[in-house]
C-alpha cells in the first residue's frame, strides 16, 4: 500500500514537473517558440534599417560636393550657366496641326 502511494505521488510529481516546465514555466515551449519568432523579425528589421542607413550615409556624402548641387540645380530649376546654349527638343503627335 505504502509502496503504491509512493508510485502515485512519483508519477503526480513527474506529470506535474513535465506540465510546469512545457506549459506554465518561465521557458515554456510556446513562449520559446514565439520570442524565436519575435527574434527573426527583428533580426530583418535591423537589416533593412541597416541598408537603409548606408543608403543614407551615401547620400550624406554625395551632398558635399559641389557638383551635387549644380546638377540637382539643373535639373530641377533649370540653372543654366553663362555662356551655355540649351536645346530643347518638342515632338510632334499624330493628329496635331501645325
Amino acid at each position: 500500500m505504502k509502496r503504491q502511494l509512493l508510485h502515485t505521488v512519483g508519477f503526480l510529481f513527474t506529470c506535474f514537473l513535465f506540465l510546469y516546465v512545457f506549459a506554465i514555466g518561465i521557458k515554456n515551449f510556446f513562449r520559446y517558440n514565439g520570442f524565436k519568432n519575435e527574434q527573426q523579425r527583428l533580426y530583418e528589421q535591423l537589416d533593412k534599417s541597416t541598408v537603409q542607413n548606408q543608403t543614407y550615409k551615401q547620400e550624406l556624402l554625395k551632398m558635399e560636393s559641389e557638383s551635387y548641387w549644380e546638377l540637382k540645380a539643373r535639373r530641377r530649376l533649370g540653372l543654366v550657366k553663362k555662356d551655355e546654349h540649351v536645346y530643347k527638343f518638342v515632338y510632334e503627335t499624330k493628329g496635331e496641326n501645325q
